[in-house]
């Protein structure tokens, strides 16, 4: 079974600190493959910070950096996410564009929020999303707390996929018959 993760930092307040927290949390996912789940980070395996990543984007995307073809590329990559994992070091507009656009879209892929707590959610639009979506709020203060939260959110996630893929298979052999 293939995963396909979005991971939503952020790049534009990031700093050195932040950008090791974030790497952190992307090692530690990479590191949850295996034979029975392939774990694809359709955002990449490098965390960035405010200096680099414009540049990453260009180099990865193959595009001019400007707001309109990053909000593009990122939506084209929420289409295809089975879930999200917002790591909140910092505060961005374009996180809650993120988010918003996973909601109403009707992609409704499920969120992982691992929110910092010295850099708390600044905007109420992030907060109480479990009303309307696959939500969940983990706050941490270093990234070894991040283990269990996030091993747990991806094997619900791989759970949940394969059941929908079963009931799928089921479904069309049940069709086949006919």
């Amino acid at each position: 079974m293939n995963l396909n993760l979005f991971i939503r930092q952020s790049y534009t307040e990031a700093g050195e600190d932040e950008r090791d927290i974030i790497q952190s949390v992307i090692n530690l996912i990479k590191s949850m493959n295996n034979d029975q789940r392939r774990i694809k980070l359709l955002t990449g395996d490098k965390a960035y910070n405010q200096s680099n990543f414009k540049a990453a984007y260009e180099k990865e995307s193959g595009n001019l950096f400007t707001p309109e073809n990053f909000r593009k590329t990122r939506q084209s990559l929420i289409q295809t996410c089975d879930a999200m994992i917002i790591i909140r070091t910092g505060m961005s507009e374009s996180t809650a564009f993120e988010v918003c656009y996973n909601i109403f879209s009707g992609s409704l892929a499920p969120m992982l929020f691992l929110v910092r707590k010295k850099n708390p959610i600044k905007t109420t639009l992030l907060q109480n999303l479990d009303e309307i979506s696959d939500s969940t709020y983990v706050s941490f203060e270093s990234a070894g707390e991040l283990d269990k939260p996030v091993s747990h959110f991806i094997y619900r996630v791989a759970e949940s996929k394969e059941k929908s893929h079963e009931s799928i298979t089921a479904l069309s052999e049940d069709l086949e018959g006919i």
